[in-house]
């Protein structure tokens, strides 16, 4: 009866160890867990302000190539002014040189009618 007891004993102090090293492990791993949460919490955050600079770089890439756009349209624009500009310039030229020319035969024929006279 005595070597039951003293059996039963171990054993209950056996599984109080086994019982209390469980707890210890749990309260462990639930610390790991909670610390490998707040990690990931973290990186998660990280992630989030990534994809908002990537969001906020690709609204400014989107209005850089709206600007881009609007800044081509006027270069056509003054491309085609100068363009037409320049055709101005050529017909004042040859309007210009007519003009000359007119004049230059005008003083011919006033001076052939003096000589006619």
């Amino acid at each position: 009866m005595e070597k039951a007891k003293e059996h039963a004993e171990r054993t209950v102090a056996d599984y109080e160890f086994i019982v209390t090293d469980l707890k210890q492990r749990h309260i462990k791993q639930k610390e790991d867990l909670h610390a490998k949460l707040i990690a990931q919490e973290e990186e998660l955050e990280k992630y989030r302000v990534i994809v908002q600079s990537q969001e906020d770089l690709t609204y400014a890439s989107a209005d850089l190539s709206a600007q881009l756009a609007a800044i081509n349209e006027r270069l056509a624009e003054s491309e085609a002014a100068r363009t037409a500009a320049e055709k101005r310039c050529e017909d004042l030229k040859e309007v210009t040189s007519a003009n000359h020319e007119l004049a230059a035969m005008r003083a011919k024929l006033a001076e052939l009618e003096k000589e006619v006279s």
